[in-house]
């Protein structure tokens, strides 16, 4: 392939983005990413998370909070290839305007019915991808889930989550990751304190800082280291 000059219009082409969307746009990025994650290769490697196992802990599945943010990467990489075919930035200020101009096309000269279409699409794009990725059973999430989530039910799931985050055990868990959590920032302050202690001294030897200006430093050190001694004993 011929390399063009470096005065030649193609070689200095630069894309714009659209200013604002039409419904022909909207529907065809919505399509054209759902076609991606449901047969292209987002498809394909989000039936490779489904099988990735824990990089530490080949005998372990991939922790969760790890694996939706993979799933988010494909999703995001997907989204961000066709945005980019139509003159979007290929980072996140493209997808950021492309999502702005979204939500004002459809807030602002959508009617209700088609509101419904495009959230409904994006919602079996949403349900495609979990499906594919957490290697569910996508009868059973329609039979089950079919339905939307009332105002109530989505209180009452909020309530049982919540009431399992009080439970003992649970309490208990996180009283002793944050005890760990201070003693360690205790150690650190205290390091801190020689630190600042040893190089006030040489300070005082051998430059020309002057002692009120080390005096404060001091103070400010000792006083940190205070606060967390005593917010370690409460």
């Amino acid at each position: 392939m011929q390399q063009l000059p470096p005065d030649d219009p193609q070689a200095q082409f630069r894309p714009t983005p659209p200013t604002e969307l039409n419904m022909e746009m909207a529907k065809g990025i919505q399509s054209a990413n759902h076609l991606i994650l449901k047969y292209g290769v987002g498809r394909q490697r989000l039936e490779l998370l489904a099988k990735d196992e824990d990089e530490s802990d080949s005998s372990m599945p991939m922790p969760l909070v790890i694996k939706w943010q993979r799933m988010m990467e494909i999703y995001l990489g997907a989204q961000l290839h066709v945005v980019a075919a139509l003159g979007y930035q290929t980072d996140e200020q493209g997808i950021m305007m492309y999502t702005q101009q979204l939500a004002q096309f459809v807030g602002t000269k959508c009617d209700q019915t088609q509101q419904e279409e495009f959230r409904k699409f994006g919602r079996e794009t949403w349900r495609e991808m979990l499906a594919t990725a957490f290697d569910l059973d996508k009868d059973m999430i329609a039979e089950k889930y079919g339905n939307e989530l009332s105002i109530v039910d989505a209180r009452n799931i909020v309530h049982k989550v919540a009431s399992r985050l009080i439970e003992p055990h649970i309490l208990e868990a996180v009283a002793t990751r944050v005890s760990f959590v201070f003693s360690l920032c205790l150690f650190l302050s205290c390091l801190l304190l020689y630190s600042v202690m040893f190089l006030a001294c040489i300070a005082l030897l051998f430059c020309s800082l002057h002692w009120k200006m080390i005096y404060h430093v001091f103070v400010a050190a000792m006083a940190s280291l205070i606060v967390l001694f005593f917010y370690e004993i409460d």
